[in-house]
Parts: structure tokens; sequence; C-alpha cells
């Protein structure tokens, strides 16, 4: 067990939040951790379900150890602000635009929550559904993207090849 913590323990370290935090609560945090392995299509849990998860572990240590609530407080703000920009996308931003905008969303850990990544692990299904459109119009965007060679498209695989192309793509400001 402690080779595969160590192993999440670096991944998280390359996340501004959890590597802003203090070693001590970097530690309590991996040593309470659980791997949660889920087949394909398995649910971790649905809404209205109680959570067994990170909100709910918490609780001890928060009680014990109240300064930590700041860093927590700091975690969800964040997360909500990120819920707000994407309301407002879904609301304001043309189709090719959400999609672009969502692509560096995910690639770049939705603002630190996770590593910058270029190839993005996401069936054009699942892209559809994140931005409200049909998967045949997302489908056409990204065709459209790849064949300005700013993504390149794998079955269930888009990997970024252009951040500054797609960032201007997500602004509306793409020559096309």
């Amino acid at each position: 067990m402690e080779s595969s913590q160590n192993r999440y323990r670096m991944q998280l370290e390359t996340t501004p939040w959890f590597r802003g935090l203090s070693v001590e609560l970097r530690d309590y945090l991996v040593s309470h951790a659980s791997l949660v392995t889920l087949e394909r299509g398995e649910v971790l849990y649905r809404r209205g379900e109680q959570s067994s998860g990170l909100y709910a572990a918490l609780k001890d240590l928060l009680d014990t150890t109240p300064r930590y609530w700041r860093d927590f407080a700091l975690l969800m703000a964040q997360r909500l602000r990120l819920s707000f920009d994407n309301a407002e996308a879904m609301t304001l931003l043309p189709a090719a635009q959400r999609v672009a905008n969502r692509l560096l969303s995910i690639a770049g850990g939705y603002g630190g929550l996770n590593a910058a990544q270029s190839r993005i692990r996401l069936s054009q299904d699942s892209l559809a559904s994140m931005v409200s459109l049909s998967r045949q119009t997302t489908n056409q965007l990204l065709k459209n993207l790849e064949s300005q060679r700013i993504v390149s498209l794998k079955s269930g695989e888009i990997t970024i090849l252009d951040f500054d192309r797609l960032r201007a793509a997500s602004l509306g400001d793409l020559d096309t």
C-alpha cells in the first residue's frame, strides 16, 4: 500500500491546491485515503446518496484541527468559481467556443485542481454532454479544430497540439 500511496501523492502534488497545503495536512490526507476502483459504467455515487468520500471523511479532522478549514474553504471556492464559469459559458458562448473552452478547462486541470495535460481521454459523447451539444455537432467542431492542426483525434482521446490557437478559438479570435 505504501508504494501506491506514494504514487498518488506524487500525482496530488502536481496540483497547486494540494502542493500549497502544509506537509502535516498532506500526510494526513494521503494516509487516510483509500483507492476506489470502478468498472466501466459503474457509478461512484448518485445525487442524493450519502457520500463516503472526501467531504464525509474530513469532519473529524476539521473538528480537531480548525485551522484547516481555510484550506478546504479555498478549494470549495475554487470549485464554485469553476461552476459559475461553466454556467456562464453554457449560456453566453457559441458552440465552437464552448468546445474549445471546455477542452482547455479539462487540459488545464480545471483551474489547477488536476495536473495539466495535452492528451485527454474523453469520448465525443461525453464532451458533447458537457457542452450541451449533440454528438454530431461536437464531432463537426472537433474535426474543424483537427483540420487546423489545433487538436488530434483518436477514438476516446483528444490531443491538444496548439494551446495558443485553442485559447484563441475559445475566445472567438481564431482565423478559420
